[in-house]
């Protein structure tokens, strides 16, 4: 087995030892419509950086609030940051208060990971989400990659605290690094 499909399968074999019960699947872009059927809350958002503990910064924009419900929807983007190494694969995990928080949607990034990433669709509500992604494209990117883009639905007035772990990522050829990771608002218009 040649090195790059040895990467990948490790790295698979690792998210599922991680997440023993995850579906592990990926949402199409109606799948992800029915996901965002409200549900009782009213949101802000929440964002985190990998430095360790959570953070709170008030979103740019709200993407549409719903005065029924009081649910606010959010779009984030996942970056990790590899410096000048390649990013071959990695593995994060968000911790939410499911009280206040529901991942209602989850997309693709940018270049090699424009697909979804892989999950556990359990995450979406249970207050845990774990995200992988691999590529053995010869095109591996270098330094900041957007990875994923979270849709959030968030109610309460405070702003929500998510939690992110780098669980693991890797180069080519499957040696370990250690990327920032970011979770940033999108904007309008991005």
């Amino acid at each position: 087995m040649n090195q790059k499909w040895s990467l990948a399968v490790g790295l698979m074999l690792a998210f599922m030892l991680v997440q023993p019960d995850a579906a592990r699947t990926r949402l199409r872009p109606e799948a992800m419509a029915r996901q965002a059927e409200p549900r009782p809350p009213e949101v802000r958002h929440g964002v985190a950086r990998s430095g360790g503990g959570p953070a709170s910064v008030p979103a740019a924009d709200d993407f549409g609030e719903s005065e029924s419900t009081g649910l606010t929807f959010r779009p984030f983007d996942l970056w990790v940051d590899a410096g000048g190494e390649q990013l071959a694969a990695y593995q994060v995990e968000l911790a939410y208060d499911k009280a206040q928080v529901r991942i209602v949607g989850l997309e693709g990034g940018e270049g090699v990971y424009k697909n979804p990433p892989y999950f556990d669709r359990a995450g979406f509500e249970g207050g845990r989400i774990v995200v992988a992604a691999f590529t053995t494209s010869p095109d591996t990117p270098k330094g900041k990659v957007r990875v994923a883009r979270i849709h959030l639905a968030v109610h309460g007035a405070a702003d929500p605290k998510i939690n992110m772990r780098l669980v693991t990522a890797a180069k080519p050829g499957g040696e370990r690094i250690a990327p920032a990771i970011d979770l940033k608002p999108v904007r309008k218009g991005e």
